[in-house]
């Protein structure tokens, strides 16, 4: 029996109240999620080799601004921020990540972020990014995670910005309005 049996299983019996969009949200995701009584075990290990790689990558081919400070990004100083907690997410995947100087993630911390101040500034980030990573030939294997947010999200020069952001919000939007549900207050960045 599969993982996903089991949490039907519960929906069935009356165990677990859950919305349909809530479940497909997070197949779509494939996010593991505290589900009432349910709880899935987490991973124990992040993983952020190859997100540290691919944002190495682009900023020395073109340079990048934080996304909560409006200043540079430096090779020097930065670390792998999870736009949507880890905690909530429990994933490390390229679309949920953004370079961000050390002190900075270390405030924000598992907070959410605002979204009227920061969602735009991501979707773009993470836009020009992709088009730099598809531009400069990136190992395909670094980009595949884009094609969880959307199937069309193919690896073309050609996609354009609002259809690439329109599908980014679309994933985003759902996840931290759950996640602030479940109790993750927002980041109040001083």
């Amino acid at each position: 029996m599969t993982i996903w049996n089991s949490v039907f299983d519960e929906i069935r019996k009356g165990k677990v109240e859950i919305s349909f969009k809530k479940i497909v949200l997070m197949m779509i995701t494939k996010c593991w999620y505290s589900i009432a009584t349910f709880k899935l075990e987490a991973p124990q290990k992040r993983d952020l080799k190859d997100a540290k790689t691919f944002w190495s990558r682009i900023i020395k081919f073109t340079p990048i601004v934080d996304i909560y400070t409006n200043r540079p990004v430096s090779l020097d100083d930065f670390s792998i921020d999870h736009f949507i907690p880890w905690s909530f997410v429990l994933h490390d995947q390229l679309w949920n990540l953004a370079p961000t100087p050390k002190a900075i993630n270390s405030s924000k911390s598992d907070k959410l972020p605002q979204l009227d101040l920061y969602l735009d500034k991501f979707c773009n980030l993470h836009y020009h990014a992709f088009k730099t990573a598809l531009t400069k030939q990136f190992s395909t294997k670094l980009l595949e995670d884009y094609i969880e947010i959307s199937g069309e999200m193919i690896f073309s020069r050609d996609i354009r910005n609002e259809v690439f952001v329109n599908n980014l919000r679309d994933n985003l939007i759902p996840l931290h309005q759950l996640a602030f549900n479940q109790g993750f207050p927002v980041w109040e960045n001083e």
